[in-house]
């Protein structure tokens, strides 16, 4: 066998050994720099609710995440312009279900003082006195029973602009 042929052989398996390595690097970069979802899929799986958060423009503190499956309660917080909007998210209770009275008789508890109309439906705002005036957001989608409260009051339209932000976890 000529020299010469040994040594083509010998650079094409290194430069099929490199573009292999190459491949294999670049796959493993694309993988850990995957952008993962905001509430993990462990916890996704877990509730049996339409999970929604706010969209790309707030920021949700992931350490503030937390699910209790004894209740089936998924808690977290967002800011947004130098509010915080804690969320409890849950299935619809039974006791909805039941009957047509139960939840306006939360929303007269919870001292509704105003509603408004967005893509999710009619979104009650609320004063609980457990919240020493501040507001609070009750949103029943047809399997979601969301609370939303705020660190410092905000106007109807702020209500109504930050609640359109809200899409689907994925």
């Amino acid at each position: 066998m000529p020299k010469y042929q040994y040594t083509d052989f010998r650079k094409s398996l290194w430069s099929v050994i490199l573009i292999f390595i190459l491949l294999i690097v670049g796959s493993l970069v694309v993988w850990l720099t995957r952008p993962q979802p905001v509430i993990p899929k462990s916890i996704q799986k877990k509730a049996a609710f339409t999970i929604y958060i706010p969209g790309s423009d707030n920021k949700i503190d992931r350490s503030s995440i937390g699910y209790n499956s004894s209740n089936g309660v998924l808690i977290f917080t967002a800011n947004e312009n130098d509010n915080a909007y804690t969320f409890s998210e849950q299935g619809i209770p039974d006791a909805f279900h039941d009957s047509d009275q139960i939840y306006p008789a939360l929303l007269s508890k919870l001292h509704e003082y105003s509603e408004i109309q967005t893509f999710l439906g009619a979104v009650a705002l609320t004063k609980p006195s457990e919240l020493n005036g501040l507001q609070s957001a009750v949103i029943k989608t047809s399997d979601t029973l969301m609370f939303i409260k705020v660190k410092k009051n905000i106007s109807d339209d702020s209500w109504k602009s930050f609640i359109s932000s809200l899409e689907k976890a994925s």
